[in-house]
């Protein structure tokens, strides 16, 4: 459940996706116990289904706070929102691998169809030669 959502800081507001480190923007409350977190209150945003917890239902200390609010390249996703992120993460492996794997088989097709007319223009050019060369010594 470690990784860097969008975390309550007292940073300026900024765009969505742009940082994973926001201000919590108006009221909002803890997705489970339903506080509200205020801009001072540390909390998290799952990146997914953009619900705010507070650190204390997460069980997270000021350190562990501290270190998912300075590092921007750790994402965070709520208890039900976790699978799905990771299935999404897992299922988009599986199609990059797929289509790595198709893109290979096209090239290696497109390799195989060139080198094929090589030899077909090789093949042309020396019927063409042979047929030339006896109408030049006749």
């Amino acid at each position: 459940m470690l990784g860097g959502g969008n975390l309550v800081t007292n940073l300026p507001r900024k765009q969505p996706h742009q940082s994973p480190h926001e201000t919590v923007d108006g009221n909002e409350n803890c997705g489970k116990c339903s506080s509200e977190i205020q801009e001072c209150d540390h909390g998290l945003q799952c990146e997914r289904c953009d619900t705010w917890y507070c650190i204390s239902c997460l069980n997270l200390s000021e350190k562990e706070y501290t270190v998912l609010s300075v590092r921007a390249v750790f994402h965070w996703f709520c208890e039900e929102c976790e699978n799905k992120a990771l299935h999404a993460v897992r299922n988009d492996q599986e199609i990059e691998e797929r289509c790595s794997t198709y893109m290979k088989n096209i090239n290696e097709r497109n390799e195989m169809k060139l080198k094929s007319r090589q030899r077909l223009l090789l093949i042309n050019s020396q019927l063409w030669s042979r047929r030339n060369r006896g109408r030049l010594l006749a």
